[in-house]
């Protein structure tokens, strides 16, 4: 039986192995008892189907692992092993165990996961050395009596079982930090598991369990919530008040709204909202900028969730079997976006043979489409800007007319005039002619500063649009800029593809004279975007560039709104000398 095997145990970290494992055993071979001084014998992924008795001549041994065979039996003599710390016999067929395993005194780690256990032994509660119980996969009807007695124990996986309550006393596991009771028939979550103050993972899911208690917000140290396929009425909001939490597991729980307060989550690195009832997310999630991975799947969604785009975090999406026909150009900010699943979409943006070449195709085809339109959009008010303009000169030409046809009744005026009335009648006409100079001059002025104006707004607009990252939140922005909740969904709903460029237009619009470079660079630096402010500087500084470059009459249309004002109180103050001149 040892032909070709090699017995000779091996030096490990100064204990003494032997490793006969995945070597296609149906049983140990003899001499291997005979190495008495062996401390862990490896013998896993085997055919094996029982360990002979002669394993108690192995005193000194501390660690067994025998998992992935097919053991239907384990001897009695385990209960020997007084040395033994680390007994792992999972994946095997074992109906019943051996109660001298509960007399090791040593014992620390206990794994029996994946067998056919259907009772345990009396006489855990001796096992009081145990850190780690795995007896998940079998076929218990109750956790093993005394397992609350274990005051050093901090992992504890009763996963896949039978059982529909939970012995009283979990509060007295102040070690705990895992705690696997999925996959049951528990209807509560089990008393004393919210007094656990070192708990890092919880999970139920899998339970018909209706409600979580409100105690739950007591796990202020929990990482990780399993609540897959439970049956909640709701979204359970006691899980949003949990700060620490990193990895959330709300699957299949039949939700069809996510409460806002998802977005003081701010540790979240994965969110789990599979096989829901969703149509939409809220905004808040764009507060959760450690978020990497997301799972949508199986849901209700008939457009793509624009705040998805503002995660600048996020390196896995997967949001296939929805009903979602377009994806924005928007998401082409996501710049982590690594690994995109969008199979069973009908989508029609972007065409089906660049969905086929992955996600490295698809967020090309974004981000390319994206500048298209910026580059569209900059044309369209370049012509649109250009057309008001000429208005304008039109407009000034036909209302310069009725001024000459004003003064015609004193050109006409009878020949007998005196001449003390003739001189008054001529220092009037040239007061007159002079006061009209000065406003033409001032509307031209501002005239080509306006021009200009909306010009550079415009360049700034489709710049910043391009900027923004999906870490910096165009929201906050609209914010500082007066906008309020409806007026941010307002912009969400009638331009989802560009939300930052959308706001700006409409600040614009809102905002009048005061929607100046100037006031949007202030904005941006308030909210400590200077990166963004700095191209707001430059383009400004373009613009006073051109003003002192241009010769005739436009160097005012490169100067900022209070260089202007200070131009035209300039011109004002002139004309006045002038007519008091002529009034001498």
């Amino acid at each position: 039986m040892a032909a070709g095997l090699n017995l000779q145990p091996q030096t490990v970290n100064g204990r003494l192995k032997l490793d006969l494992s995945n070597q296609g055993l149906t049983s140990i071979p003899e001499e291997v008892f005979d190495i008495t001084d062996l401390e862990y014998l490896d013998v896993s992924k085997n055919k094996l189907t029982s360990i002979p008795e002669a394993l108690g001549r192995l005193q000194k041994l501390y660690r067994l692992s025998a998992g992935g065979n097919m053991l239907t039996s384990l001897p009695q003599a385990i209960g020997s092993l007084q040395k033994m710390t680390h007994l792992y016999i999972y994946d095997n067929q074992l109906t019943e165990m051996p109660s001298g395993v509960c007399s090791l005194p040593n014992l620390e780690v206990l794994d029996v996961s994946n067998n056919k256990f259907s009772t345990f032994p009396p006489g855990v509660e001796k096992l009081q050395k145990l850190r780690g119980l795995y007896i998940y996969g079998n076929q218990l009807t109750e956790v093993p009596r005394g397992v609350c007695s274990l005051s050093n124990l901090e992992s504890l996986e009763a996963n896949g079982n039978k059982f529909s309550t939970f012995p009283s006393g979990v509060e007295k596991l102040q070690k705990l930090t895992r705690l696997l009771i999925n996959d049951n028939q528990l209807t509560e979550l089990p008393s004393g598991v919210c007094s656990l103050p070192n708990l890092e993972l919880l999970s139920v899911g899998n339970n018909p369990i209706r409600r979580l208690s409100n105690d739950v917000t007591r796990l202020a140290r929990l990482k990780t919530l399993s609540v897959p396929n439970c049956q909640f009425a709701e979204f359970p909001k006691q899980v949003l008040q949990l700060k620490t939490l990193e990895q959330l597991y709300a699957g299949g729980c039949k939700f069809d709204i996510v409460p806002d307060e998802v977005g003081n989550l701010q540790h979240l690195w994965l969110l789990s909202l599979d096989v829901n009832l969703l149509r939409t997310l809220p905004s808040t999630m764009s507060h959760l900028h450690n978020l990497r991975v997301v799972q949508l799947w199986n849901n209700k969604f008939d457009t793509f969730p624009e705040v998805l785009c503002e995660l600048p975090a996020m390196e896995k999406l997967y949001i296939r079997d929805n009903n979602i026909t377009r994806l924005p150009t928007a998401l082409h900010r996501a710049d982590k976006l690594t690994d995109l699943d969008v199979s069973g979409n009908p989508l029609a943006y972007p065409p089906q043979d660049v969905c086929k070449q992955g996600t490295g195709a698809i967020m090309a085809f974004l981000k390319q489409e994206a500048e298209k339109e910026a580059t569209k959009r900059a044309g369209q008010e370049e012509k649109k800007d250009s057309a008001a303009g000429k208005g304008t000169e039109e407009v000034r030409d036909v209302e310069a007319t009725p001024v000459k046809a004003a003064r015609q009744p004193d050109i006409m005026e009878p020949a007998v005039e005196t001449e003390l009335e003739r001189k008054l009648r001529e220092r009037r006409e040239k007061s007159a002619r002079m006061q009209q100079q000065v406003s033409q001059q001032r509307g031209q002025t501002a005239e080509r500063m306006g021009t200009r104006k909306d010009k550079d707004l415009n360049l700034a607009f489709s710049r910043l649009a391009l900027k923004v990252k999906q870490s910096v939140e165009w929201k906050h922005i609209a914010r500082q800029l007066g906008f309020n909740n409806q007026d941010v969904k307002d912009v969400e709903t009638d331009c989802p593809d560009e939300p930052m460029y959308e706001t700006l237009v409409r600040w614009r619009e809102r905002a009048g004279p005061a929607a100046s470079l100037a006031g949007l660079e202030r904005c941006l630096r308030d909210l400590d975007l200077h990166q963004l402010a700095d191209q707001i500087s430059r383009t400004a500084m373009s613009q006073t560039q051109i003003g002192h470059e241009s010769e005739e009459g436009g160097a005012v249309g490169g100067q900022l709104p209070g260089e202007v004002q200070s131009r035209h109180s300039k011109d004002a103050e002139q004309g006045n000398k002038v007519l008091q001149q002529e009034g001498k």
